[in-house]
């Protein structure tokens, strides 16, 4: 690696690091002292934050020290060789400012989508009550042979 993505590399781990300690000392009680609904909102809350870091390092990553902007295109249209097209992007100052400076200029696309590195929900939180099994395949054979047991014996008289 060069110094560049040294770097790179020193800061996203920071940007990481960092997010996921604020989430830690927030905690108020272990994970295993938590609530359910406790346990669900800090997996939302990291969920969201791992989200927001790989967005982030994606942009990062992307622009190599040049300005970016996250767009969505829109109406693409190929004809007579050439590729048109439309994009959106977030009306803030920033990026209002970006491209008032980069108009008529060249730019260079980087397409690459965030949500590709965000899959998988693996986080799940501990029931507050273990689930407590009705029945069990082994207690089947016996329950039968108590039912025998247990019901009324039919005598000759009875017959």
């Amino acid at each position: 690696m060069d110094e560049a993505e040294d770097k790179l590399a020193a800061e996203l781990n920071a940007v990481v690091r960092d997010t996921l300690l604020t989430h830690i000392r927030s905690m108020q009680a272990p994970w295993a002292k938590l609530r359910q609904s406790e346990q669900q909102d800090t997996i939302a809350a990291i969920e969201q934050t791992a989200r927001d870091v790989v967005r982030q390092s994606c942009e990062t990553i992307a622009r190599r020290g040049f300005d970016g902007l996250r767009i969505q295109l829109k109406d693409l249209n190929v004809k007579d060789g050439r590729i048109k097209g439309k994009f959106e992007a977030a009306m803030t100052g920033e990026n209002v400012t970006l491209l008032a400076e980069h108009e008529n200029s060249s730019a260079y696309v980087v397409l690459a989508d965030p949500a590709d590195f965000m899959q998988g929900a693996w986080a799940k939180a501990d029931p507050d009550q273990p689930e407590i099994p009705l029945e069990s395949p082994e207690d089947e054979g016996e329950e039968a042979e108590d039912d025998q047991r247990r019901a009324p014996r039919r005598t000759k008289a009875a017959a």
